[in-house]
């Protein structure tokens, strides 16, 4: 496609600021950061349901997708969270949309949930954690768009002959004589590969 099917353009970074999501009130200013606590199952997979993706809790501003509980396998993603609430989310791997079994070909959703990996502590010591807002919606979420097949315009074609099986004819040239060499120029076979 010349342009992004979905309307969203193409990138596996995705940056912000949660500053608007609390009112740190006159102790000012407050701090964001990780909640330790937070690590651990995080209901996703990848590499096609095969792997768990866990939290790992590196600091009070560093949280990586990982495929070991103890972050020792491959990252998945990260989650990069300062001081004054500047995220920026990376998306290192391919994350399971849906069980295989329901596969649909469609290039859906995967929303992951981090409300609850935020922490808001005011001047004084004073500390929040992120709950959800209204009917269980999301203060903070990140979309990830699921990547499905897409054809290209290239073409392959395999060629095989029955010349080639046993009892086939041999090829004749102009003359109805047998050819010394294949007349058509294509070996005869009965075996197509490529890729």
């Amino acid at each position: 496609a010349t342009a992004d099917a979905d309307d969203v353009p193409d990138t596996a970074v995705a940056t912000g600021s949660l500053s608007s999501l609390v009112s740190v009130g006159t102790d000012q200013p407050g701090g964001f950061s990780i909640d330790e606590n937070f690590a651990g199952d995080s209901g996703l997979t990848t590499n096609g349901e095969a792997d768990t993706v866990y939290y790992v809790v590196d600091d009070a501003n560093n949280l990586r997708g990982n495929t070991a509980a103890d972050g020792s396998g491959a990252n998945i993603f990260t989650l990069n969270v300062t001081d004054a609430g500047a995220y920026t989310f990376t998306l290192l791997d391919q994350i399971d949309h849906h069980p295989v079994g329901s596969a649909d070909d469609v290039e859906a959703t995967l929303d992951i949930n981090f409300t609850d990996a935020i922490l808001v502590t005011d001047e004084d010591g004073d500390q929040i954690s992120l709950s959800e807002v209204g009917e269980e919606s999301p203060a903070f979420s990140i979309t990830v768009w699921d990547d499905v097949p897409d054809q290209t315009e290239n073409t392959e074609n395999g060629v095989v002959e029955e010349e080639a099986l046993a009892g086939g004819n041999q090829e004749l040239d102009d003359d109805d004589n047998p050819a010394t060499a294949d007349a058509d120029d294509v070996p005869d076979t009965a075996v197509a590969t490529g890729s």
